[in-house]
């Protein structure tokens, strides 16, 4: 998998947008760094692998995503542009 750009939190529930990106449900995706910018992840140690539970555009583009935890627990997140983590 690739790094994901431009990535937006979305939602309070784990939801998330970002430019087109080739991810699906059931891919892990690892977040590093320190949080800064606007939006957050309840719980968040640097660094934490989660899961994707959902995606949103169509199978070449797609442009969102519902992150969980990795044993399938939803996440609580505020809504922002975080800095610092990839």
């Amino acid at each position: 998998m690739s790094a994901l750009n431009t990535v937006v939190i979305s939602t309070a529930s784990g939801g998330f947008t970002c430019t087109s990106a080739d991810i699906d449900v059931g891919d892990s995706v690892t977040i590093s760094g320190v949080f800064g910018g606007t939006g957050s992840i309840a719980g968040y140690a640097n660094p934490t692998t989660y899961k994707v539970s959902a995606v949103a555009g169509d199978a070449f583009a797609r442009t969102g995503f519902t992150l969980t935890t990795s044993a399938g627990v939803a996440l609580v997140t505020s809504a922002g542009t975080p800095t610092g983590v990839t």
